[in-house]
C-alpha cells in the first residue's frame, strides 16, 4: 500500500478527440478501453437525462467534459460537478470499469487529495493491469508534491508488473530530483533509462542540463546538451535549458564551452542570456581579454530591451586594456556617456592599472586623449582623471600637477576625483601652497568636497609646520554631521605627538566619542612620543 502524501499537483494529460454533440472536444486517453463515444444529440441527451440508469459512457462523456473546463479553461466549478457526477453514479449503482477508475484517479490528483488519489491507484492495481499512462498520472502528482520515494514506489511497481517507464515517467521523477537537488540520484536514473533503450525527452534533459549547471558538473552537463542537440530533439519545449550551463562555463573560464553553448542557443533560438547569466560571461570576457564575446553579450542584452548599466561596459573596457588597446578603452567611455551611462573612476580601474609606475605608457595615454581633443571628439573626463590618477600613482609631480593644469585645454571639466587625484600629488610633495590653489579652483568650480577631500587635507596640513588648518577641517566635517574617519585622527594626533601639543587629549576624547578605535600601534607611538620604538621593547611575535 503506498503511503499517502499532500503537495501541489498539476495533471499531466495526454489527449485524443472525443465527440461531444456536434464539437471535437480532447478527452482524456481511454486507458485499455474499447468504448465507443457516439454523438449525442439534444433529443439523445434529454433521453438519457430520463433514463433511471444512464450508460457508463454518458458519466465518462461528462467527466471528460468537466475535467477539461477545470484544466483547460481553468473553471473550478468544473471539479464540484465531477463530483456530484461520481455521487449520481454510486447512487444508482454504476458499476466502474477501468476508464472511471482512471477518472476518479485524476479526479483526486486534480484536488491535491493525495490519499484519496493512491488509495483509488491501489484499487485499480487490485483489479486491473493499467497501462504506462495510468502510472504516469500518479508520477506526475507525486512529482509536484516533491515526493520522491513515493515515485520510486511506483516504480518498483511497474517492474514487478512488467510495464516499461516511457520518457513521462522518467520526466516527472527527474524533474522532482531537481527540485529537490538531488544531482546524484538524478544521474542515476538518467543512465539507467538510457540502459533500458529508452531516449530522455527534451523535458528530462532540461532538468538534468540545468542540474548540472547548478552543481557545475560542467563536463557531464555539456555532453548532455550535446546529446540534445544531436538527437534533434525540439529543445524549443526547454528554451532556458542551457543557461545554469552557460553560468557554469564562464564561472570556470571555458571558454570552449561558452562559445559552444552560445552556439547552440542561436542556432536552435533559444532563450538568450539572461542579466545575471551575460554579467557573468562579460566578466569571464573581460578577465581573458575577449572582446568579441564582450561584444557579443552586450548587443544580446540589447536585443532583449535590458537597461544598459556600468557593470555591462567595464567588463569590455577590461578586454580592451588586457589586448593592450588603451584607445579602444577609452572609446567605451565614450559609449557610455552615448547611453547616458554614468562611469565612475573604477569603471577606468583597468586602464589605470594598466598604466601603473610605466611612464612611456602614461604619456602615450596622454597622446591619447590629445588626439581625441584635435579629431573634435569630447574627452571623457574619467579618462583624464585615469591618466592623472596614473601620473600620482607614479609618484611623478611634475606630470600630475602638468597634466592637471591641461584640463581646460582638452576641454575636460573636473569633478571631485580630478581634485583628489590632484591634492594626493600635492600631498606626496608635501606642497601645501599647490593644495591651497587646488581648493580654490573647487571653490570656482562649485565643487564640493567629500570626505576623502578632507582627509587629503587634514593629512597636507599635518606635514606643515604650520597644522591648524587640521582643525578648521575636522570642524568643517562635523557641521556637515560628517565623522571624521580614522585615518584623519590618526594623522593629527601622531603630529600633535611630535609637536608636543596639549590638544592631543581632546583629539583622543574625540576619537572615543565617535567610536573610533585608538590601535595598538598608535598608543606605542604616543606613549614613546614619537620616538621610534626600540628592538629590545618589541614584543616577540606570537604564532597564529
Amino acid at each position: 500500500m503506498l503511503a499517502s502524501t499532500a503537495g501541489k499537483t498539476h495533471i499531466l494529460t495526454k489527449l485524443i478527440p472525443l465527440n461531444i454533440g456536434r464539437k471535437q472536444l480532447p478527452a482524456l486517453v481511454r486507458f485499455n478501453s474499447t468504448l465507443q463515444v457516439p454523438d449525442l444529440t439534444q433529443e439523445q441527451a434529454g433521453k438519457h437525462a430520463s433514463d433511471t440508469v444512464r450508460p457508463i459512457k454518458f458519466y465518462h462523456t461528462k467527466l471528460a467534459k468537466n475535467m477539461l473546463l477545470f484544466t483547460k479553461q481553468n473553471i473550478p466549478n468544473g471539479l464540484n460537478t465531477m463530483s456530484n457526477i461520481f455521487k449520481e453514479m454510486e447512487a444508482k449503482g454504476v458499476n466502474y470499469n477501468l476508464d472511471t477508475w482512471v477518472y476518479k484517479l485524476q479526479f483526486y490528483a486534480l484536488r491535491k487529495d493525495n490519499r484519496r488519489m493512491l488509495n483509488t491507484f491501489d484499487t485499480i492495481l487490485e483489479r486491473y493491469t493499467p497501462s504506462v499512462d495510468v502510472f504516469n498520472i500518479v508520477t506526475k502528482a507525486l512529482s509536484n508534491q516533491g515526493n520522491v520515494l513515493e515515485q520510486s514506489t511506483v516504480l518498483e511497481i511497474m517492474k514487478a508488473k512488467g510495464i516499461q517507464p516511457n520518457a513521462i515517467t522518467y520526466y516527472n521523477i527527474i524533474k522532482t530530483l531537481h527540485e529537490s537537488r538531488n544531482i546524484e540520484q538524478a544521474l542515476d536514473l538518467h543512465d539507467k533509462a538510457l540502459l533500458e533503450g529508452m531516449r530522455p525527452n527534451a523535458l528530462c534533459y532540461d532538468h538534468l542540463v540545468r542540474l548540472c549547471g547548478e552543481f557545475d558538473e560542467l563536463e557531464l552537463g555539456w555532453k548532455m546538451l550535446q546529446d540534445a542537440d544531436k538527437a534533434n530533439l525540439p529543445l524549443r519545449l526547454a528554451p532556458g535549458i542551457a543557461l545554469p550551463l552557460l553560468r557554469s562555463a564562464a564561472k570556470n573560464e571555458n571558454l570552449e564551452v561558452v562559445n559552444g553553448i552560445l552556439e547552440i542557443i542561436q542556432r536552435r533560438n533559444l532563450s538568450l542570456p539572461d542579466d545575471g547569466t551575460a554579467l557573468a560571461v562579460l566578466n569571464f570576457a573581460g578577465n581573458i581579454g575577449n572582446t568579441e564575446l564582450a561584444s557579443n553579450m552586450i548587443d544580446s542584452l540589447g536585443q532583449q530591451g535590458y537597461q544598459y548599466h556600468e557593470q555591462h561596459f567595464a567588463p569590455l573596457i577590461q578586454a580592451f586594456v588586457k589586448q593592450g588597446d588603451i584607445q579602444k578603452a577609452f572609446s567605451v567611455l565614450e559609449i557610455m556617456r552615448s547611453f547616458s551611462i554614468p562611469a565612475t573612476k573604477h569603471t577606468a580601474n583597468p586602464i589605470l592599472e594598466s598604466l601603473d609606475g610605466n611612464l612611456e605608457q602614461i604619456d602615450q595615454a596622454y597622446y591619447i586623449l590629445e588626439q581625441m581633443q584635435k579629431e573634435g571628439k569630447e574627452v571623457d573626463t574619467i579618462a583624464f582623471n585615469t591618466v592623472l590618477g596614473a601620473c600620482v600613482k607614479a609618484r611623478d609631480l611634475h606630470r600630475s600637477i602638468s597634466t592637471y593644469q591641461e584640463a581646460a585645454k582638452l576641454g575636460v571639466k573636473p569633478n571631485i576625483d580630478t581634485y583628489n587625484y590632484a591634492l594626493d600629488a600635492c600631498l606626496l610633495a608635501r606642497n601645501r601652497q599647490m593644495g591651497d590653489l587646488i581648493l580654490t579652483h573647487m571653490k570656482e568650480a562649485n565643487v564640493s568636497p567629500n570626505i576623502a577631500t578632507y582627509t587629503k587635507c587634514i593629512m597636507l596640513s599635518c606635514t606643515q609646520s604650520n597644522y591648524e588648518d587640521a582643525f578648521l577641517y575636522l570642524e568643517e566635517m562635523k557641521q556637515y554631521n560628517i565623522i571624521p574617519p580614522r585615518m584623519c585622527y590618526e594623522h593629527l594626533v601622531r603630529k600633535l605627538v611630535r609637536e608636543s601639543d596639549p590638544r592631543l587629549k581632546v583629539a583622543l576624547e574625540e576619537m572615543e566619542t565617535f567610536g573610533l578605535e585608538v590601535t595598538p600601534f598608535l598608543r606605542s607611538y604616543i606613549a614613546n612620543k614619537g620616538r621610534p620604538q626600540s628592538s629590545h621593547n618589541k614584543q616577540p611575535a606570537t604564532k597564529s
